[in-house]
Parts: C-alpha cells; structure tokens; sequence
C-alpha cells in the first residue's frame, strides 16, 4: 500500500515537467522562426537587388555627327558595341550638329567635338570607357580625327600629304604608296599632291625645308592630331615650325638634288666556277639582295674565274672560294651594313664581297687553294 501512496507524487512532477520542456521548445520555436523570417527578409532583399542589377540599364543613345564630314570618324561601331552590353536601348536617334535640337544638348553637356554619344536613362547601371559623366548622362569624351572642332568650327585631322620627285631618277624609290597604309591605320589622308624638284613649285619646296634628297615626303600640320605619327617622326623626319611634318630618310635609290646623282644603283659581279657542278648556284645572292634588303641592281653580270677578269678579280681581292658576289655602290642601304659584316667583307675601295661560307650552310663551294669542293651541309635539326 505504500507503493501507491508514491503514485501521485511521480504524475505531479511530470505534470510540471512536461510543460517547461513544451515552453522551451516552443521559445526555439518562435527563435528559429524569428530568424528563419529575418533571413529570409535579407535574402528577399539581396535577390531584388542583383535581379535589379541584372537587369537591363533603360537608356537612350543620342549620336551627334557632322553630315557634311564624311570622313570623320565613324561612331556606328562604338553604337554596336554599347547595345552589345545588358542594356535595353529604349530610344535612338542620330542628329546633325547644326540642327537646334543638338545644338541644345552641346550647350547642356559642354560638347567640345562631334560626331559623339549621349547616353541618358540607367546610366548608373553603366561603367565605359572613354565617357565622361555629365548631368545624370554619359557624353563620349572623344573620338580619333578626323573630327570638327566645335569651338574652331572646323575639321581637325585631315592630313594632306605632297609627294617630292625626281623624273630624273626613273629607279628611285617611291613613297606614293604611304598613303594606302596610313589609310590602313586610320590616318585621315585627305588629299594627296605630286611635285616634281625640278619645277618652279618642287625647287621652291626644297629650298624652304632644305630639302637635299628626293623622294621626300611632307604631311600637313594636321599630323600632329595622330600619336602614333608624333611618336615614330623624330627617326624618319622633321616636325618643321610651321607645323609641317617632313620625311627625309628615303630608302635608297635616291636623288642628290645638289650633285645632281642617283645614289644606291647597285651593280653586282657573280664570280663563279663553270666547271663546278656539285656549287651552289650563285644567282641564290641576287634573290637575297633584291627581296632580302630590297638592293636596286643597276647591273649585274657572271664573270667566270678562268677568264682574264675572273682572275684578276681573284688576285686582286685575295678571294679564296667559289662562287661569291662582288657588290658595288650598295653603301647607302644600311640595313645591309651590319649583317654584311657577319658573311663577308667590306674593301678599302667600298665593294663589299661575301666569303665566309660558314654562314650559308646548306651551299656547296669550291676551295681555290685546294681545288676541293666543301659540302657545308647544313645543320642537322635535332
């Protein structure tokens, strides 16, 4: 009986438990969810932001150009590539600069140069390069010349380039084909004139820049407006004090004008072995010379080494082996100079004579003194 006197205690302190555990868990309860809604609010709210970030800017392009200027810069391309971004261009429209409309939005933004780009709408959503920040919008801080030059009114960057010969040196070298690759680097050639020295306007030209060779090469002032032209003009050239840009390092041939002479007419003597069939053929240096460092051969002629000629030559330049080249007048190519110095030998009478063999292997030759042929094979790839 004892046992069940017990029995009430017991049920009495689990009733009291029970409901303890039960408050607890429903405090976790209502934490978990306190935080679970908290969370859940800040991920809400991260989520609206990176979809509103990733979200396509609204803007609208406005492009400004001058359509009297046909050659300026072209800004469709820039055009294509700001579509090319997460934007959604809402609007689009291209003005002349002349009309009220852009005359407006230059007074708005400060437009110094046109053809340029406006951008107006989300443009917070945007990071280019190359924009300036101006009111809420985004304005093209500048393009490449051409361009006009709203405060000059004029077009800026338009080079004209005169062309300076000789028709008394028909073999001279010609820079009339700078203006294909000046075009080809997005230089605006805008007009191109030839003279000749010897005509009233050509002799006056020469003299005002102390022009002393010819073919020679001036670009108008306009050629300052270019980077890449400042930056590689001091090695070929002259910025004069008008602004004019002259080229004076001509490659050879070219014409003296004060002595009147062709310099750089290359002449060539192939001296050769006849009977050696096993020799390179010695015609491989003419090849080299003309498409190698661009050498204007005069004349050219094979002289064997039995003839009177062959021999002398032999004897009087102590030549050891055959066949080798003798080159006259070749001292104005300088981009010979150097390498010449590595194959060959430059005499105290300026020819200029190939002979170390070594160098060209692959090329059979004929030692004089031994009368033996050297195979000089070449290198063997590893």
């Amino acid at each position: 009986m004892e046992q069940h006197k017990h029995l009430p205690v017991h049920k009495t302190h689990k009733n009291i438990i029970i409901p303890a555990m039960m408050a607890v868990l429903l405090a976790i309860m209502i934490f978990n969810q306190a935080q679970i809604s908290s969370l859940s609010s800040t991920i809400s709210s991260k989520l609206a932001e990176a979809k509103n970030v990733a979200k396509p800017a609204a803007i609208q392009l406005t492009s400004i150009t001058d359509k009297s200027c046909t050659d300026c810069f072209q800004i469709e391309g820039l055009i294509q590539n700001i579509k090319g971004l997460n934007v959604n261009v809402t609007s689009e429209k291209s003005i002349d600069y002349t009309s009220p409309e852009a005359q407006e939005i230059i007074n708005k933004y400060g437009i110094k140069n046109v053809p340029t780009i406006v951008i107006t709408g989300e443009t917070e959503k945007l990071s280019l390069s190359g924009f300036n920040k101006e009111n809420n919008a985004m304005v093209l801080g500048s393009v490449g010349p051409p361009y006009r030059d709203l405060a000059e009114q004029k077009i800026v960057g338009r080079i004209t380039i005169t062309y300076l010969n000789s028709k008394l040196c028909a073999k001279c070298s010609s820079m009339n084909s700078m203006a294909t690759q000046m075009r080809a680097a997005g230089i605006g050639i805008y007009k191109e004139n030839e003279l000749d020295a010897s005509s009233d306007q050509g002799a006056a030209l020469a003299k005002k820049y102390n022009i002393t060779k010819v073919p020679a090469m001036l670009l108008s002032s306009d050629a300052s407006k270019y980077p890449i032209i400042a930056e590689v003009w001091d090695s070929i050239g002259t910025i004069e004090k008008d602004g004019t840009y002259v080229m004076r390092e001509a490659n050879p041939p070219y014409y003296e004008l004060e002595s009147g002479k062709t310099i750089g007419l290359a002449s060539a003597i192939m001296l050769n072995d006849s009977k050696c069939g096993q020799c390179y053929n010695v015609t491989d240096h003419i090849s080299i010379l003309k498409l190698g460092f661009g050498i204007e051969l005069d004349t050219q002629k094979t002289v064997d080494i039995s003839s009177t000629e062959g021999k002398s030559l032999i004897r009087k330049y102590n030549i050891t082996s055959v066949p080798t080249i003798i080159l006259s007048d070749v001292e104005a190519y300088n981009n010979l100079n150097a390498p010449w110095t590595v194959v060959g030998t430059i005499e105290s009478d300026g020819k200029y004579i190939f002979r170390k063999f070594d160098q060209w292997p692959g090329h059979p030759y004929k030692d004089l003194e031994t009368g033996k042929v050297i195979e000089n094979p070449a290198a063997t790839q590893q």
